[in-house]
């Protein structure tokens, strides 16, 4: 028996860009001399010396105006404050550090068919792939015993469209200055509830001068009524977070049905040698696939890449790119 229900219309609207992340250390002797106190929209914060701030007691007592203009501070733009959700701006406000400047590269979306063909997914080719994907739509549903009907083509919110994007926040050196320290996340958003709601995978890799210190993460589904009211939020958490390799960190998002925004991010906080690294490319690359089936599709990590077990269902990989030392 399928564990879906299936919607009405069809879509696979990806938008992945950006990058972003966040870790927290102590600040040396050098940068407490030079911080300041500034006020920003009625907070008091510490600026340090290399456009950092010192971490926020209870962020989450502050209004949306006020996170929104601190995490402007700290190179933070609009887009980003209305894409970040609530609980990971209170995160960063914590962990403080600021936002580094980055690309997003080598995007490849993939869906992979009931009969186990890839299909690299282009804007030439969308409404072909939407064409098929409609197909093993009605296969799976006579499968599952459902009667749906299906409308295909650009522009149509079936499941809700996916969007994801990489971010990159400097955290400071550690306390001897040999290391930098950077947080690395990858978030995702379903605007509405996925058409299938199995086992997703998300994850992410990096380079080989670069050590994973721990890894955090969430998913939330926020609910609204028919006017589009918030009416809650609930929390379910990356399920078999795999921290075994050297090289990367997996998790499984487990996706529940409920009708909602399905929201939630992966984090690992990196440290990085100073010597040799200054100046030159940071990398990492992140990687999230939605299983169609209750066959699975399981990430396995590469450097700097990922393989996908040959199962239906959408992949998403890009590559998230920094200057190592520099935030500006």
């Amino acid at each position: 028996m399928f564990k879906s229900k299936i919607s009405r219309s069809l879509v696979t609207a990806v938008a992945l860009f950006s990058i972003f992340q966040t870790t927290c250390l102590a600040d040396s002797p050098f940068d407490q001399k030079k911080s300041k106190i500034v006020n920003v929209s009625d907070v008091s914060i510490t600026l340090l010396s290399d456009g950092r701030i010192k971490g926020l007691d209870k962020p989450e007592k502050l209004s949306k105006t006020q996170k929104a203009e601190i995490l402007k501070v700290i190179r933070f733009t609009e887009d980003d404050v209305a894409q970040i959700p609530d609980e990971l701006q209170n995160q960063l406000l914590k962990e403080g550090g600021v936002k580094v400047e980055t690309t997003a590269s080598d995007l490849i979306h993939t869906y992979t068919d009931l009969n186990g063909q890839d299909h690299i997914v282009t804007d030439n080719n969308q409404e072909e792939i939407d064409a098929i994907k409609a197909n093993d739509m009605k296969t799976l549903a006579a499968q599952s015993g459902e009667i749906t009907t299906f409308e295909t083509g650009l522009g149509s919110v079936q499941e809700g469209s996916f969007s994801a994007r990489g971010y990159v926040t400097y955290l400071g050196k550690s306390s001897n200055g040999i290391e930098y320290n950077y947080s690395y996340k990858t978030m995702f958003t379903w605007s509405a509830r996925p058409a299938w709601y199995f086992e997703d995978k998300i994850a992410q890799t990096w380079q080989g001068n670069t050590t994973s210190t721990n890894t955090i993460g969430e998913y939330k589904v926020n609910t609204f009524s028919s006017s589009g009211n918030p009416t809650g939020t609930y929390y379910y958490g990356l399920k078999d977070v795999d921290r075994s390799s050297v090289s990367g960190t997996t998790a499984t998002v487990d996706i529940v049905y409920l009708d909602g925004q399905h929201v939630g991010w992966l984090q690992d906080n990196v440290k990085i040698p100073v010597g040799g690294n200054e100046g030159t490319t940071g990398q990492f690359a992140s990687a999230y696939a939605h299983s169609w089936t209750n066959n699975l599709i399981d990430i396995i990590l590469q450097n700097l890449g990922f393989q996908f077990e040959s199962a239906p269902g959408d992949k998403w990989t890009w590559r998230n790119s920094y200057i190592i030392g520099q935030w500006y």
